[in-house]
């Protein structure tokens, strides 16, 4: 019996298919086929199938182990050997060569890259990184060789497939994120966290061009001949001229949240006819849902593009318990959904259905022949990690998109497709090429932690994890409003979080155990956790480094910023000090209410700015209209210049 729901704390996912499963109090049902329910005689939060499993076990019930009392023991140890974390998940590390038998798969969890034979399911070659380089996009040329960006080693490796070799490393920027190779030039693009589009040789060499585009760049995509970028957290697509000036801003549009119908009440435990699962059926008013977070953009077969990116909740968000879970009448939807946007040039994007039973999309890839993109989803413990779907079904106007093929169960974090359009996907931990049914095992050691498993997977039957809002262990750059707290923009956890007690803007989080208490447990509808795992989950954030910020563009302007930040008489440093250039107190600076002195590490990534994001900016937050003037700071004698020197001393720290 399979039935479709508002509340994936409401469902289960087995082999790709919702099934039934009592865990609501107040219910309304939806059936979508004439079979009875099972029985109801199981505790809460069964798995398939009825019997005695108690919340989070079952099949893909939870990410942990129940014990007494109802609190959940997550498996895995505090930290790797040498006191290591992994890195956070960020998705898209995997392609598969020109010669249609040759998969290229960049590990950024042990600092590889695997070259893998698809046609005799064998390792060919294993090429070793420097510690720390957390390789991310992979890209070949016309020439065979192939090129990885490195994520936190600021660089370009390019590789020698064949012979298994690095042929050479060369710097690009601190953050490079996308990757792509222009065969009219002969070259290779690479989109940089900071802004910067850097153009180099295929061959070898330095760069021929850098240019400034835009902040937070992530993927670069060639497609008729124009160059594209997108944006991570704005999830916008800039189509660029030859000059690499912004031609075009494409912005894709804010989607309505499909609600439920009005449904007949539920039926008697046991008894036959209708059944389904539990909703929220008091969700007040139609809801919008904005983008943002834009993890991956490819180039489809036919022309055009597809993003694959979030939607956030743009009305109130309940902060009562389970109030980030419900999200209109997709199964697996809550107050972030995952979704796929098709752009054609010329014409603007159509409003996509949410991808239903997602958790955490981080990659997505298209069929050779158009018709079918493969989802990588980590963070769901409810369902599959891979699934397919039509890309009729990802552009229609339905409510929601569901897998219409083979589904993949495992810590699957890249997906792609060979010249016959046989799926091919990587796994985390075990390290794992999955191709025709089958597992190519590489020899990688394990890298799981309990920390980093909370951190990225739905707790229990719940359908968020704490990676939803903070991407890549960061933040999504949005601006949420709570229906008692007002307007709260997400909070960044890179760079020592532990070190910022009391948690968020007003410091009512004391620990991380009240921090696991109210959100984890209590907003995300997750089982509790002991205390084994409340400490890996801390350990694993604390650990999460601040972004390398760029170099200075004026060094000279960054010196005379440096001297404005330091001088008493603006006063700056009186709240914004010590290793995290922040006392961590609680102020009143004008801006609408006491606060959480935010740390200034790494700010120049994290526009928009102050509790609310009233500042676009930085050079916003000196401005009249909400930095709180000389409430904070005293900054309203500065003249422009000196401003435009503080800022840019700013984006250096």
């Amino acid at each position: 019996m399979k039935f479709l729901g508002a509340r994936v704390a409401c469902f289960v996912a087995v082999s790709g298919a919702v099934t039934w499963t009592a865990s609501c109090s107040q219910t309304s049902w939806i059936s979508v086929e004439n079979t009875p329910p099972p029985s109801q005689s199981g505790s809460t939060g069964e798995g398939a199938g009825g019997g005695n499993a108690g919340p989070g076990e079952g099949v893909g019930g939870g990410i942990g182990v129940l014990l007494d009392g109802g609190v959940v023991s997550v498996p895995g140890p505090a930290t790797l050997p040498g006191g290591a974390e992994p890195p956070a998940i960020s998705g898209g590390t995997l392609l598969v060569l020109a010669d249609g038998t040759t998969a290229v798969a960049a590990d950024p969890d042990r600092d590889v890259v695997w070259i893998v034979d698809l046609s005799t399911q064998s390792l060919v070659h294993q090429v070793t990184l420097q510690p720390g380089d957390e390789p991310g996009r992979v890209a070949e040329d016309a020439a065979g060789r192939v090129h990885v960006a490195l994520r936190r080693g600021g660089a370009l490796v390019s590789i020698d497939p064949k012979a298994g070799s690095v042929l050479a490393r060369r710097a690009v920027c601190p953050a490079p994120r996308g990757l792509a190779y222009d065969a009219s030039a002969d070259a290779l693009q690479v989109a940089c966290m900071d802004g910067r589009l850097v153009t180099l040789p295929a061959a070898g060499g330095a760069a021929t061009r850098t240019v400034q585009v835009d902040s937070d760049l992530r993927d670069v995509v060639i497609q008729g001949g124009q160059l594209y970028v997108s944006r991570f957290r704005a999830a916008e697509l800039l189509q660029l001229a030859a000059d690499g000036t912004v031609a075009q801003r494409i912005t894709l549009p804010i989607a309505p949240v499909v609600g439920l119908p009005i449904l007949p009440p539920p039926p008697p435990p046991g008894g036959g006819g209708g059944g389904g699962i539990a909703i929220d059926a008091g969700a007040e008013g139609p809801l919008t849902a904005a983008p943002a977070v834009a993890y991956r953009t490819v180039a489809l077969p036919g022309g055009g593009l597809a993003m694959l990116h979030q939607r956030g909740q743009q009305e109130a968000v309940s902060t009562q318990p389970g109030g980030y879970t419900s999200g209109g009448a997709c199964p697996g939807v809550g107050i972030v959904q995952d979704a796929v946007t098709i752009i054609q040039p010329g014409t603007a994007p159509a409003i996509s259905p949410p991808l239903g039973m997602t958790t955490l999309a981080v990659d997505l890839a298209v069929s050779p022949d158009g018709t079918q993109i493969a989802i990588a989803a980590p963070g769901t413990t409810n369902g599959p990690n891979v699934s397919t779907y039509f890309v009729s079904a990802v552009q229609g106007s339905g409510s929601c998109a569901l897998p219409s093929g083979p589904s993949t169960h495992g810590s699957v974090i890249a997906v792609a497709f060979d010249p016959q359009g046989n799926l091919v996907s990587q796994t985390r931990d075990p390290a794992v090429i999955n191709f025709k049914g089958l597992s190519i095992s590489l020899p990688g050691s394990s890298v799981s932690t309990a920390g980093h498993t909370v951190f990225h997977t739905a707790p229990g039957l719940s359908s968020i994890a704490c990676a939803s809002c903070h991407p890549e262990g960061g933040d999504d750059g949005r601006v949420w409003q709570f229906d008692n707290l007002g307007p709260r923009r997400t909070q960044n956890l890179r760079g020592g979080v532990m070190a910022r007690m009391p948690f968020h803007w007003s410091g009512d989080v004391p620990d991380m155990d009240a921090l696991v208490s109210v959100v984890l447990v209590g907003r995300m509808g997750g089982e509790p956790i002991d205390q084994p795992s409340i400490a890996a989950l801390a350990q694993w954030m604390d650990a999460q480094p601040a972004l390398a910020a760029p170099p200075p563009v004026d060094p000279a302007s960054v010196a005379r910023g440096a001297t404005v930040f330091n001088d008493p008489t603006v006063g700056c440093t009186a709240c914004h000090s010590g290793p995290q250039l922040s006392t961590h107190a609680l102020v009143d600076v004008g801006t609408g209410g006491t606060f959480k002195v935010p740390s200034l590490i790494a700010v120049g990534y994290r526009a928009p700015y102050l509790h609310d994001g009233c500042a676009t900016t930085l050079l916003d937050r000196f401005g009249p209209t909400c930095g709180g003037g000389d409430s904070h700071g005293q900054t309203q004698q500065l003249t422009a210049g000196q401003l435009g020197d503080l800022v840019a001393y700013l984006q250096t720290l």
